[in-house]
């Protein structure tokens, strides 16, 4: 079932696989832990999708840490930025 919601892109395609819930129904799995597990599925599907357009947001080369001196932190970060490297400070 999982497959159908991580491999399947296609609305149809995906339709073809509800050959597994009527397996497991004809296994006597009742249909309410059926509905719940596909409940859950597109649900982490769903998590997963929002934590993936998150990670893009920041199209970061790399990072790097450096110590944090007044003034000068805050310009090179900027200067880091303008190439896609993030900065982190710490105290010296």
């Amino acid at each position: 079932m999982e497959r159908s919601y991580s491999i399947v892109t296609e609305e149809d395609d995906r339709k073809k696989e509800e050959h597994v819930a009527k397996a497991l129904s004809k296994c006597g799995y009742p249909a309410w832990t059926i509905d719940r597990v596909k409940q859950d599925i597109v649900g982490k599907s769903f998590m997963d999708e929002a934590k993936k357009a998150k990670n893009t947001r920041g199209n970061h080369k790399g990072m790097v840490v450096v110590p944090y001196l007044k003034g000068l932190s805050e310009a090179f970060a900027r200067i880091l930025k303008s190439h896609g490297i993030a900065t982190a400070n710490r105290p010296h």
